[in-house]
């Protein structure tokens, strides 16, 4: 019996932490969702899931090659890779071109984003960069499993991704970037986590919005590209997932926060504070977890949240707005923040639970989910810009791409984990961020071949659950 008291009292204390946390939801916490937006008759609402794995080989490292290519241990945090093995800051679109790749359908792309621990116990990297070195202590605890999966446009056809395009999505300084250095409220989604989002019905598109900011690099040019569309109307979950358990998306009217940064507030991957350009938050080396961030002038303006957002603009006196029924993310828009400068959809919920929130989630024995929903608006010329998200970005929140855009393949990718109950958990973070949930983030290399990306637009288009 003795030798039980201890143990016992660390699994009340345990216990004790994660309720009195502030960056722990109990599983009631998570809001009900609402409808699915609807679609156009010229949607492309096919989905294409690719099976990556969950990354068994273990792929970590504290690299970033978006961000801080050639820099080692650049993100100052370890990542957690599916796709490409040879994924390193010394990766160059050659070497990854030639490399191989933990997808079954042939696709090389490079998908990554922060590890996430169990805090009560020490890591392997205890003393190392990315790890303890950096202020993330804890046991990795890997992925139960990863869906990735492509979505179309609920107002338009899509043209492919060019190869070698770079993605992002969130904000790895949510925490400091955010008005008073906290959060307002969680988004949430449109279906529950263990179903296929509902079916959409027609809607009307207004004209496109925001014009997106001039790109940098130079790169090939889409044979034919459609007219600007947008994203998904479901807004969250791999729908057309095999075994139909990812969570769902979609943000009910009133339970998104949205917020404005000023341009250039936050720093970028290891590199000096103001880096960020005019219309983003922080182009950091990682998006934010369930926050939408918005920087650049005019933001909050009146006007831009309609009926909801925010109700005086987007963000309100406060910076900081729910999206309202008729406001920015609509009814249930996706739980996206649209348009020019939004840097992320990135949310926490429960398997089999629908909602999505901003903090981590308190399971009750259901699995851990992790929504990572990325821009899919490309400019037509560029798969890089000097802040890595500028050539593609968010669709405005009824789904029309900005003008001088193309829709492409809407990417998403949901990871699952089997959090022992009562355990602390937490992502890897920068270490004046605090493993806040709202700074998780996810980053990628499109290097499909280009047969399989047209096969992937192909089968969004077409409307087809595919493979």
């Amino acid at each position: 019996m003795r030798r039980l008291l201890p143990t016992l009292a660390i699994a009340v204390t345990v216990l004790s932490a994660c309720g009195t946390d502030g960056r722990y939801a109990a599983l009631d916490d998570i809001p009900s969702p609402s409808a699915a937006p609807a679609q156009t008759q010229d949607a492309s609402p096919g989905t294409y899931t690719v099976d990556c794995g969950r990354n068994e080989g273990r792929h970590l490292n504290a690299d970033n090659v978006v961000i801080a290519p050639g820099q080692p241990n650049g993100a100052h945090h370890t990542h957690e890779y599916i796709g490409n093995r040879t994924t390193t800051h010394t990766s160059t679109n050659e070497t990854l071109a030639a490399g191989t790749t933990t997808c079954t359908n042939g696709d090389l792309s490079t998908y990554y984003w922060p590890a996430l621990r169990l805090l009560d116990r020490p890591g392997h990297d205890a003393h190392a960069p990315g790890g303890g070195a950096h202020g993330n202590t804890g046991e990795i605890l890997p992925p139960a499993r990863v869906v990735v999966q492509y979505t179309g446009s609920p107002v338009s056809k899509v043209v492919p991704l060019p190869r070698f395009t770079r993605l992002i999505t969130g904000d790895a300084t949510a925490r400091t970037a955010a008005p008073g250095g906290s959060g307002a409220g969680p988004p949430a989604d449109a279906t529950p986590a263990d179903k296929d989002p509902a079916a959409p019905t027609p809607a009307t598109p207004t004209p496109a919005t925001p014009t997106p900011a001039t790109p940098t690099p130079a790169a090939p040019t889409p044979a034919a590209p459609t007219p600007a569309g947008g994203d998904p109307a479901d807004g969250g979950p791999a729908g057309g997932d095999p075994a139909g358990s990812a969570p769902a998306g979609g943000d009910p009217a009133g339970s998104g926060s949205v917020s404005s940064a000023p341009a250039g507030s936050g720093p970028a991957d290891g590199g000096p504070a103001g880096s960020g350009p005019a219309g983003s938050a922080a182009d950091s080396e990682d998006p934010g977890g369930g926050r939408w961030w918005r920087g650049g002038a005019g933001d909050g303006g009146a006007g831009d949240g309609g009926a909801g957002d925010g109700g005086a603009g987007d963000g309100g006196a406060a910076g900081v707005g729910r999206s309202g029924a008729g406001g920015m993310g609509g009814a249930g828009a996706g739980g996206v923040a649209q348009g020019a400068g939004v840097t992320g959809v990135v949310r926490w919920g429960c398997e089999g639970v629908a909602g999505w929130v901003d903090r981590y989630p308190l399971c009750e024995g259901r699995r851990v989910v992790r929504g990572f929903e990325f821009p899919s608006c490309w400019d037509g010329r560029n798969v890089d810009s000097a802040s890595h998200r500028a050539h593609v970005q968010f669709p405005a929140s009824n789904g029309v791409c900005a003008a001088g855009t193309f829709p492409v393949p809407r990417l998403r990718i949901h990871v699952f984990y089997d959090v022992p109950a009562g355990r602390p958990y937490a992502i890897d973070s920068f270490p004046e961020q605090e493993r806040d949930p709202r700074t998780d983030h996810a980053m990628g290399i499109n290097v499909m071949p280009d047969h399989v990306m047209a096969e992937v637009a192909g089968c969004l288009n077409a409307g087809r659950q595919c493979p």
